[in-house]
């Protein structure tokens, strides 16, 4: 008997943790100069990893529960300064805009000789003839979901960055939207740290299998450091639920780091993926 009703407290105590009342932080995220909308802006807690992002037309919709109510909401995007509000200041609001304004970014000098320059491809240029699948299930609410690389270089420096290509082994959800970019490495952690990128550098594809490639020539970006990741986000809108299959080598120690959405803590990855980055020096 006693059993029993301990079993029925325990239940009882449970359902209540799981039907914890919750509620969404609806609004649209525009530029502060002219109220264009602002796509694919991370929306979020970042210290609890817990976010979504904007639609391609700034909209977003966002569920928290009531714990959090006390928190505090950030808003970044690319080339736009970060906002952060008080959870109680905007939770009443029933469409909230937000206006971000554009970030300045200070590009550190770097010489670059008139010698005549190399092109090299780094990571794995060719796909293996054997190889695995790895897909990726993007949330509605939750999109950013990405894999990051990172490059160790030994020779001479700056690198000047051409293109970043991922391959695709069997893509059955075209067309695919992915941004591109390149990250520090963090001191501490050894992950992906700030992005390098002042502008989003995206690419959609229709391949079903190859190379999604992107250009950054346009970019006149030039890396002087010896380690870098190279980082490739997928952007499907907010009412599909895709899985890009990318060709995976298990015959490789892994390189890979991922993260699940765009405010989601970065973590290695066991299963290496084929990726390169094409630079000049």
């Amino acid at each position: 008997m006693r059993f029993i009703i301990s079993l029925i407290l325990f239940l009882f105590f449970q359902n209540i943790s799981i039907a914890q009342p919750s509620f969404t932080i609806e609004g649209t995220v525009v530029e502060s100069e002219n109220n264009n909308p602002i796509p694919l802006a991370s929306i979020g807690i970042p210290d609890l990893n817990i976010g979504t992002a904007s639609r391609m037309d700034g909209s977003f919709s966002l569920t928290l529960s009531q714990e959090l109510q006390k928190d505090t909401l950030q808003i970044s995007a690319i080339g736009f300064q970060t906002k952060k509000y008080a959870i109680p200041s905007i939770k009443s609001n029933q469409d909230i805009i937000i206006h971000l304004a554009p970030k300045t970014y200070q590009m550190e000098s770097i010489t670059i000789t008139d010698r005549k320059q190399k092109t090299k491809w780094i990571g794995k240029k060719f796909p293996p003839i054997l190889s695995a699948s790895l897909g990726i299930r993007t949330h509605p609410e939750r999109l950013g979901a990405a894999f990051a690389f990172k490059i160790n270089w030994d020779k001479q420096l700056p690198l000047h960055i051409l293109y970043s290509r991922i391959f695709l082994k069997r893509n059955t959800n075209t067309p695919v939207h992915i941004r591109c970019g390149l990250t520090e490495v963090d001191p501490e952690t050894g992950m992906p740290a700030h992005l390098l990128i002042p502008k989003k550098v995206a690419i959609t594809t229709t391949t079903q299998k190859g190379w999604a490639t992107c250009d950054f020539r346009d970019q006149d970006l030039y890396m002087d450091s010896q380690e870098f990741f190279v980082v490739f986000e997928w952007l499907t809108p907010q009412d599909e639920r895709v899985i890009p299959m990318i060709a995976t080598n298990p015959f490789f120690k892994s390189d890979t780091y991922i993260r699940h959405h765009s405010l989601a803590e970065w973590k290695k990855s066991s299963t290496d993926l084929i990726y390169s980055v094409k630079v000049e020096y």
